[in-house]
């Protein structure tokens, strides 16, 4: 369905090329339907709504949608699990860097006392 997609965007955009002059001039005054909303029409009414591909657009949708709930699921867990990590190194950096800066800072302080 995609590459049909596709072909009837890539033949709706010549006939809107096509027309152009008149969907700029004709179809405003007249006020009529611009070419490339009729053409987005057709497909509506003749793919999207027909019966046969109705259903199993609205299945496989379903499927994208849980599939997409599943992975942002995965993906919410594994942002979890860097924050967590890198809180844990924030904590270590501490522990190892400043604490130390700080007992060193102390000391220099006791001698010129």
């Amino acid at each position: 369905m995609s590459r049909k997609w596709n072909e009837h965007n890539k033949a709706l955009q010549v006939i809107r090329d096509i027309l152009r002059y008149m969907d700029r001039t004709h179809i405003p005054r007249a006020q009529k339907t611009p070419v490339h909303e009729l053409g987005l029409n057709l497909w509506r009414e003749n793919v999207i709504y027909s019966n046969q591909i109705k259903t199993r657009l609205l299945n496989t949708l379903a499927i994208g949608m849980r599939y997409l709930k599943r992975a942002k699921r995965r993906l919410n867990e594994e942002i979890d699990r860097v924050s967590h990590c890198l809180d844990l190194i924030l904590v270590i950096n501490w522990l190892v860097l400043v604490i130390p800066l700080m007992v060193i800072c102390s000391i220099s302080s006791d001698d010129e006392i």
